[in-house]
């Protein structure tokens, strides 16, 4: 799943306590992945990414929902998670995910882009 790292940072996660890394597989391949980060009552679903050939199977659902569980198991009284605001007329598929699975939007905030001085 070579989506910007994003594999190697749910590696670098596993065995750290407040992190729990998830995976989908299909036949041994790994085609998407993503993190949970507990602290406290509050929970972060945390980046995650699907391979190109295997969006829109559910495998994302099926993460948030995993996640989703593990937090409230964890004693969490508080989920949530941070996408883009889609462009006039797009969609973001992470964002649908999201609210397919009951999170509600609550807030928009600026990105901020660092840029070394040329």
């Amino acid at each position: 799943m070579p989506t910007g790292g994003l594999t190697d940072m749910l590696a670098a996660t596993v065995g750290q306590p407040a992190w729990r890394p998830y995976a989908a597989w299909d036949d041994g391949e790994l085609v998407a992945g993503g993190n949970l980060f507990l602290h406290g009552e509050a929970a972060s679903l945390n980046a995650a990414a699907t391979a190109t050939g295997h969006r829109g199977l559910g495998a994302q659902s099926a993460l948030i929902a995993a996640r989703a569980r593990a937090a409230a198991e964890a004693g969490c009284r508080w989920l949530f998670a941070e996408t883009g605001k889609p462009a006039p007329g797009q969609q973001n598929p992470s964002l649908n995910n999201m609210r397919r699975a009951g999170l509600v939007p609550l807030y928009e905030r600026r990105n901020w882009v660092w840029r070394a001085a040329s």
